[in-house]
């Protein structure tokens, strides 16, 4: 049998669909169950998918609905027809999972518990950590995957760099801000394509590239640096690559099928732990990273010291 994607889109929406979610419902039955929300972005239309989830640990797809206004209100609303028409009823719900609280508030469900996405604290705690530094590291990987995003020419120019410095050529990763993981991997590949990049913006001038970039760069213009001399800048660099490395096997931690809600509390505070003893400890991940803060700690002592004379 051959279909076009008018038909396929038909028996889908008429057939398939209405049948699945007849047969999740049928399963269902008088069990209590969780629901779930979120939103995503199909071109210029903002959809809904509600999950829903039950004792036996499979979740099902309980419906689309679409909605442009997207208040706390009217997800509330299209989420209570959705139920409503299905027949489930809201005094079932157990557990109710969105971003945005006011949205549980808007149900009225009884007795319910207000929690938090665990993966989200911790990222947002990764995230506002970062912007207390005084180098701005993620503001840099987006702002050099920006730069060669959009254009072949740029590309072409960074690969005659790559082929001048004998080494192989690797894409620029892009690093997106709400997701959890992507920045680890972005400022791994910043850091093994350094090098490269760096003599790449030099090149270019100052009027050239981004002041973010150039922020980090300007220090050794004349020179490329090698693990034996940091500035201070790409120091950050390092130490955002050290910690992002435990926010992110904390991550995974948090989003694996395997945890239980009774584990998350020793999970944060495992994290926390770790933080706290490295702190104590000075250890900041890169061997060259202590030496390096030592030797400009000792030639600011000398600076200050001279300067009070």
């Amino acid at each position: 049998i051959h279909c076009g994607r008018t038909k396929v889109k038909a028996l889908v929406e008429n057939v398939l669909v209405p049948q699945s979610l007849k047969l999740a419902v049928k399963d269902i039955g008088s069990s209590s169950f969780s629901i779930a929300t979120d939103a995503s972005n199909k071109g210029n239309t903002k959809l809904f998918p509600v999950a829903v989830c039950y004792f036996n640990r499979q979740g099902n797809l309980h419906n689309f609905f679409e909605d442009a206004d997207e208040t706390s209100a009217e997800i509330a609303n299209n989420l209570r027809d959705c139920l409503q028409n299905t027949g489930l009823i809201d005094n079932k719900i157990v557990a109710y999972g969105a971003e945005i609280i006011e949205n549980t508030r808007r149900l009225n469900l009884l007795n319910h518990v207000p929690g938090h996405c665990s993966t989200h604290i911790v990222h947002n705690t990764a995230k506002h950590g970062l912007k207390m530094l005084s180098y701005d590291v993620e503001n840099l990987v987006i702002k050099v995957y920006s730069e060669f995003s959009s254009s072949a020419k740029k590309i072409s120019e960074l690969k005659e760099f790559f082929n001048f410095i004998e080494t192989e050529y690797s894409e620029i990763l892009r690093h997106v801000p709400t997701r959890f993981l992507t920045l680890l991997a972005a400022v791994d590949r910043l850091l093994k394509n350094w090098p490269v990049l760096k003599s790449y913006f030099v090149s270019q001038g100052e009027e050239n590239v981004s002041c973010t970039i150039w922020t980090f760069i300007s220090e050794q213009e004349e020179a490329v640096s090698d693990d034996g001399n940091l500035t201070l800048p790409e120091l950050y660099i390092y130490f955002v690559h050290n910690v992002m490395n435990q926010f992110n096997n904390i991550i995974k931690i948090l989003e694996s099928n395997h945890i239980q809600v009774t584990e998350v509390y020793a999970t944060f505070n495992k994290l926390r732990r770790e933080f706290l003893n490295r702190q104590e400890k000075g250890f900041y991940g890169y061997k060259d990273v202590l030496l390096a803060l030592k030797n400009l700690t000792v030639c600011n002592d000398v600076e200050s010291t001279l300067s009070q004379q």
